[in-house]
């Protein structure tokens, strides 16, 4: 072969080489697409089976994983092996697999796979269908997308909005809270805030049969409330102290649009006048570069950006939000 493709090709051996070495480096750089999707697939599926969990707890031989988890061990060998190539899991001296620092760091980001991998798994695999048919081509799984988004939200959202609440109104005691997802936030805050009572509204029921599992693990039903219902079908009745919209009001904006979320908000205010809107958005300016074409921006945001349109949800930079908020009757307090 080697033959035939030298006397096809009639390069001499220096340019034949520097050929091949352009050709290596370019496939290298186009494999870390494929590399990154099998990883993503397999570490995701192993977050949901309870693999890392297992592990973190206490290393184990493949026949403990394998009977714990229920999985052929020739099976499960295969994928320990490439989990090890990646450095992920380490097979110890005496037959025990164990965490690597990069494995346990996974469950700490387990919220982007379920988002991501998960939830909008379904949209990223069905491109072409969407492209051709639009948005209500493909449905992303509601579930993934609200315990992934609340197991994000640890890290931002959650203490943003703990700092706007304590800083608007630091008594607050009532809360609503559209798109609550798996009730996490709202549990994170009954905790920390002891005269907090809640309610919850999801328009998926996952992620309400989620968040009402949580509820109950955490004894907190007699001060969370979940209903399984849109945002715009929920008439609130008791006047709450704050009112959450945490990453909704881009859905509404997408699947209603812009005049509706006006006179959405403008029927909150006028209804309930001394209650604070919490709100939690993406600032959408495309402008921010440095930001955008970080490894954190190309990781997460890139995809994040793409999937929004594809769903009929509409990201705004903060300028557009705020004259949103104007038109609504609202003053930006904090």
């Amino acid at each position: 072969m080697s033959g035939a493709m030298n006397s096809h090709f009639n390069l001499p051996a220096t340019k034949g080489n520097a050929v091949k070495e352009s050709f290596v480096s370019h496939l290298e750089g186009s494999l870390t697409y494929i590399r990154g999707y099998v990883a993503a697939q397999v570490i995701f599926q192993m977050l949901e089976n309870g693999f890392f969990d297992l592990l973190v707890k206490e290393q184990s031989t493949l026949s403990e994983l394998s009977d714990r988890l229920g999985y052929q061990p020739s099976m499960l060998a295969a994928a320990l092996e490439y989990l090890e190539r990646e450095a992920i899991v380490v097979l110890n001296e005496d037959g025990r697999y164990g965490l690597t620092e990069k494995g346990t760091m996974i469950i700490a980001h387990r919220g982007w796979f379920e988002l991501l991998i998960g939830g909008y798994g379904p949209v990223f695999g069905n491109l072409l269908e969407i492209l051709k048919v639009g948005p209500t081509a493909v449905r992303r799984n509601g579930a993934l997308v609200g315990r992934g988004s609340c197991n994000i939200s640890r890290y931002d959202a959650i203490p943003l909005t703990k700092t706007l609440i304590r800083h608007v109104n630091p008594a607050t005691k009532r809360i609503v809270d559209f798109g609550c997802g798996n009730s996490l936030y709202l549990c994170t805050f009954c905790e920390e805030m002891p005269e907090v009572t809640a309610v919850g509204v999801d328009p998926s029921a996952g992620a309400v049969e989620e968040g009402r599992k949580l509820v109950r693990e955490k004894g907190l039903e007699a001060r969370i409330v979940l209903v399984n219902s849109g945002a715009l079908d929920f008439e609130v009745q008791e006047i709450p102290d704050c009112i959450m919209f945490c990453f909704v009001l881009h859905e509404l904006y997408g699947q209603h649009g812009e005049a509706e979320v006006i006179r959405y908000l403008s029927h909150l205010g006028r209804k309930f006048p001394s209650t604070h809107l919490i709100v939690v958005e993406v600032d959408y300016d495309l402008t921010k570069k440095e930001a955008i074409y970080s490894k954190i921006g190309l990781g997460y945001y890139n995809p994040y950006f793409l999937l929004h349109p594809f769903t009929e949800q509409r990201l705004l930079p903060d300028t557009e939000w705020r004259r949103i908020f104007l038109a609504a009757g609202f003053d930006v307090v904090s």
